[in-house]
């Protein structure tokens, strides 16, 4: 695992190339484990002291800056 925003940057700028490139409008992520539930996932900014557990969203402290 790579703890750097500009390489999460980075990759997320190339991502958003690519589905401009498809011509597709659209970028929805985080994935989900499933989409028969229909939910949404939100950004973790505290509780890190937790462990992640399943459908808990455990993504590194420097997203929560967005």
């Amino acid at each position: 695992m790579i703890n750097d925003y500009s390489v999460a940057e980075a990759l997320l700028e190339k991502v958003k190339q690519w589905v401009t490139a498809k011509n597709m409008t659209v970028l929805r992520g985080p994935g989900e484990y499933s989409n028969a539930t229909h939910e949404r996932q939100g950004i973790l900014i505290k509780g890190y002291e937790f462990p992640p557990t399943m459908e808990l969203t455990h993504n590194p402290p420097y997203y929560r800056i967005f």
